[in-house]
């Protein structure tokens, strides 16, 4: 956890923002990934505390950074819905859909029955 921690604390947005040699690209995506590697681990090792507010938190921190992960949209969703918040999983999935929807990409089945499961809760 300390680790994971670290990871975060270092990391202060794009690397060399404003520049684009592609070597520059390469590293900051790098950085980015490991930056949302150490959220996600961090919120699983907070969910099996039973921690779930937290690893909710951790979760939205992550999709600040990459709002076009589903799989963390859903991790969202899923705690919402864990927390008894069913109607801001619901106002979660119509935002990701909205977004998705304006930048042309589809949401996935799976999501959509994420959805529909919480819904039918």
């Amino acid at each position: 956890m300390a680790a994971w921690q670290r990871t975060v604390d270092l990391y202060r947005g794009p690397f060399l923002q404003g520049h684009n040699d592609g070597w520059i690209q390469d590293r900051r995506a790098d950085f980015r990934a490991g930056y949302l590697e150490a959220l996600m681990n961090m919120a699983q090792y907070r969910l099996a505390e039973d921690r779930p507010e937290h690893a909710l938190s951790l979760y939205q921190r992550a999709l600040s950074e990459d709002n076009q992960r589903e799989d963390l949209h859903r991790e969202v969703m899923n705690l919402f819905s864990k927390l008894g918040r069913r109607s801001e999983a619901a106002a979660h999935y119509q935002r990701l859909c909205d977004d998705f929807g304006r930048a042309g990409i589809v949401v996935s089945d799976e999501t959509n029955r994420l959805y529909q499961q919480i819904m039918t809760l």
